[in-house]
């Protein structure tokens, strides 16, 4: 016969290896918080002395208006490799704007220094690289990339620049796209 919730909830009440399991989880995310906690209080100081009144780089998302002042700031906390992925990602989410243009060089050391973490920091940074590509050089550099089977799946990442790309370029890489089948489903599906 079928439990009901009631009486499923009353039974997990009394049993002593669930709420022993149930208190360590809620143990370790309360552990977690307060580490994120720790780690974006220095950077939400930061951005307040800058003139943004955030919290984390999340906060930033989605873009709603410029903030170049803020672009210093989030470079300098993507450049440090002693945060959580968590606080990594949303800073390079955060960098993905075209304000970030000036850091380009120093977000693609950043991308190429990130091979040994998490592959969603991984994928922000390739985003960062995306949007603040504005001049030919720097798209020349996201072509190469998208060539680059060595960058594997973050490359789909890039394929937003194509659309900046200018005529030779531009269909060169579009023909390169579409004939390779894990970069042409990406790119038809923006």
């Amino acid at each position: 016969m079928p439990i009901t919730a009631k009486e499923l909830m009353e039974k997990l009440a009394k049993d002593k290896d669930y709420q022993e399991r149930a208190r360590k989880k809620k143990a370790k995310i309360l552990e977690a918080a307060a580490k994120l906690d720790k780690e974006y209080k220095p950077f939400s100081r930061e951005c307040k002395r800058a003139g943004h009144s955030v919290e984390t780089a999340w906060d930033l998302l989605p873009v709603k208006k410029p903030y170049p002042e803020l672009m210093p700031i989030l470079m300098k906390y993507l450049e440090e490799k002693n945060h959580s992925p968590r606080f990594r990602d949303g800073v390079a989410r955060a960098m993905a704007v075209p304000e970030a243009s000036p850091y380009f060089d120093r977000i693609l050391a950043q991308y190429y220094d990130a091979k040994d973490e998490h592959e969603t920091v991984r994928w922000a940074i390739a985003l960062a690289i995306c949007e603040s590509a504005r001049t030919q050089e720097q798209l020349d550099v996201v072509e190469q990339m998208i060539y680059d089977e060595k960058v594997g799946n973050d490359r789909n990442a890039l394929l937003g620049a194509i659309k900046r790309m200018k005529g030779e370029q531009k269909k060169r890489c579009l023909a390169y796209v579409n004939d390779t089948e894990a970069l042409r489903i990406n790119l038809h599906s923006r």
